[in-house]
């Protein structure tokens, strides 16, 4: 897929708006009001609907579902998101930075979020960071060169692996295993 390269710096949110991520989902809604020079697509997913939102800032765009993000995520200069381990190995092959808000209590995701902070792939925020920081924290990962080099690093990483590839073979393999 080709990339389209834009004019201003596109952040991708799959945070989601419903029930108790609703807040975050707010925030960034916020974030994107204080700084126009940056684009937003807010991904609501399906049981938020975009119409109970009266402003939208014109530099967002709300989808509220969408069943592949990768092209989302790809063509994005950084990724906001939970703290799935799905999601951040997405955004850490396509090369992109993550910023994190795990779910409270959720042990994996916080220690997802925490990793991405500590090697410098990103931000770990919580639900009670203010816009004025979510936007600092944005900024940080899309000005300072270390997040890009660090996650440009695991992009080729990635790619020398060939993960789906590699994954395809050993399922061939066992397959002809089970069949021999």
């Amino acid at each position: 897929m080709e990339q389209i390269p834009l004019k201003k710096p596109h952040i991708v949110s799959l945070i989601g708006g419903f029930g108790y991520r609703e807040p975050i989902f707010r925030k960034v809604l916020t974030t994107a009001a204080l700084d126009s020079g940056i684009n937003y697509t807010l991904i609501s997913g399906p049981s938020l609907d975009p119409s109970k939102f009266k402003e939208i800032p014109k530099n967002v765009q709300i989808l509220r579902f969408v069943g592949d993000t990768f092209p989302y995520i790809r063509s994005s200069d950084a990724v906001i998101a939970p703290g799935g381990h799905s999601t951040m190995m997405e955004a850490l092959s396509f090369g992109t930075p993550i910023l994190s808000f795990p779910d409270e209590g959720h042990s994996e995701q916080e220690n997802n979020a925490a990793v991405i902070e500590e090697e410098g792939y990103g931000r770990m925020l919580s639900y009670s960071t203010p816009p004025e920081v979510i936007l600092e924290c944005i900024r940080e990962v899309l000005e300072d060169k270390k997040y890009r080099d660090k996650v440009k690093r695991l992009q080729r990483l990635a790619s020398e692996l060939d993960g789906p590839k590699a994954v395809r073979e050993l399922l061939e393999k066992e397959a002809r295993k089970k069949v021999s």
